[in-house]
């Protein structure tokens, strides 16, 4: 039975946590990318 609901939910959190690593990642990047910018203009 826990086989069965451990397969269900990593189905549903899966995706779920891929998601929030990839928004993660995009943020420190354009964060990253921000900062240069404004050590640039300075």
């Amino acid at each position: 039975m826990s086989k069965i609901v451990s397969i269900f939910s990593g189905r549903i959190i899966s995706p779920f946590l891929q998601q929030i690593k990839y928004t993660v990642y995009n943020r420190s990047i354009f964060t990253f990318l921000e900062n240069m910018i404004k050590l640039n203009q300075e």
